[in-house]
Formats: structure tokens, sequence, C-alpha cells
């Protein structure tokens, strides 16, 4: 994981209630799934939990970058995501400010 001097303290609750809305994460996933390609940038990606739905075209992957500024948050992140096929996954405890200079094909 990157550590950046811009992570922040996320103060909300409701990323673990909806750990378990498999049904609504599987129905967007499928919308958005299809346009997901090339080097991805997921921004505020909390624990990963999303990434492995939204993962699931990894032939259409290059790189993929989760960017989560909650210390917390972004150190659970290898542990959720470790099975997704995530071609040169990066985890950036940060903003977009501390990535400002790369460029992606996707961002969610």
């Amino acid at each position: 994981m990157i550590p950046s001097s811009d992570s922040l303290d996320y103060i909300g609750y409701e990323l673990e209630l909806f750990i378990d809305a498999t049904n609504w994460k599987k129905y967007f996933s499928e919308k958005i799934s299809p346009y997901v390609r090339g080097d991805v940038m997921e921004v505020g990606a909390g624990m990963g939990i999303n990434t492995q739905y939204l993962a699931n075209t990894p032939n259409t992957i290059t790189s993929w970058c989760l960017v989560e500024p909650d210390a917390k948050l972004a150190s659970q992140i290898e542990n959720i995501t470790m099975n997704v096929p995530l071609p040169n996954k990066t985890i950036v405890n940060g903003t977009i400010k501390s990535i400002e200079d790369l460029k992606f094909d996707t961002i969610i």
C-alpha cells in the first residue's frame, strides 16, 4: 500500500451496513462492468468490497488503482481483494491528489 500525506479519517458507518447488499452490488456491477477496461482508478475504494463485483472482466483490465483516504479502510483492501484477479493492483492511502500525474481509462 502506498501511504500519502493527504489521508483522512472516515466517520461514516454505512460501508459496514452495505457489505451484505449483494443483490444491489450484482445489479449495479452488471450495468457498469462492461465499461470497465484499461487502466482503472477506483476512487473511495473503502474496504474494497465493491471491487470484487466491478472487476469481473479481468481480460479487459490492464491495471487497477484503489484510492482510499482512510488508513483503516485502506489497510483492509488487500485482504478483501486478494482473490480478485486484478492485474497490476495498487492501493493508495490518500486522495486523487496523491496520483495526479497518472492517467486512467476508467474512473469509478
